[in-house]
């Protein structure tokens, strides 16, 4: 699903909803940690803190509750422009990591906190290939069942790198394209929120 989102500057690229999942069968949530894998290449905590938050904000909206032991997980990707060579790839194996995430497009590729491996069967395709998700600052997130390890809904925003200086953006513009990331969700807004847009 290609949209662009009306004056917006950024686009959303995809949103699809796997398995037959019915989102609104989850109340609570829980989003990545640093500590189950590493943040992209040049992504910096502050950065990380900042997507975060909005996407807390987003499922706030959406009548969901953050939760430890939440069974829905949502894992954090972003496109990374990267030269793929033995020992770079070497350097990207974590355990339980069979390879880089992929897939690849003319060396463009998503970087996942959470190595995709640990719930992507590589013999089923989730996504169809989109030119634009391989784009520099691509923002994607995926949305795991973690009882399963099955995935249930991914979304792509482009773009949370400036191309101007090759910066990640600043919080107000992260939650502007988080916001855009979320406006296909199969679970709309509380009705307090709906006038917002947001």
């Amino acid at each position: 699903m290609l949209i662009l989102t009306g004056c917006s500057r950024y686009t959303l690229l995809n949103s699809e909803t796997y398995n037959n999942a019915d989102m609104s069968d989850y109340e609570k949530y829980r989003i990545v940690s640093r500590s189950k894998g590493k943040l992209p290449p040049g992504m910096q905590p502050v950065t990380y803190s900042n997507i975060v938050a909005s996407i807390r904000d987003q499922m706030l909206k959406r009548g969901y509750h953050e939760a430890p032991d939440a069974t829905l997980l949502i894992n954090i990707g972003v496109t990374v422009h990267h030269t793929i060579t033995p020992e770079s790839a070497a350097d990207s194996m974590r355990p339980g990591h069979k390879n880089q995430s992929g897939p690849y497009y003319n060396g463009y590729y998503p970087f996942f906190v959470m190595p995709r491996d640990f719930y992507w069967n590589d013999s089923e395709t989730y996504t169809r290939i989109v030119k634009g998700l391989y784009e520099e600052g691509v923002l994607t997130i995926d949305m795991i069942d973690t009882r399963l390890m099955k995935p249930l809904y991914s979304s792509s925003v482009a773009t949370i790198i400036n191309p101007v200086n090759g910066a990640y953006r600043d919080l107000p513009a992260i939650s502007q394209a988080v916001s855009v990331m979320f406006s296909q969700y199969p679970v709309p807004l509380l009705e307090g929120y709906r006038q917002n847009k947001n």
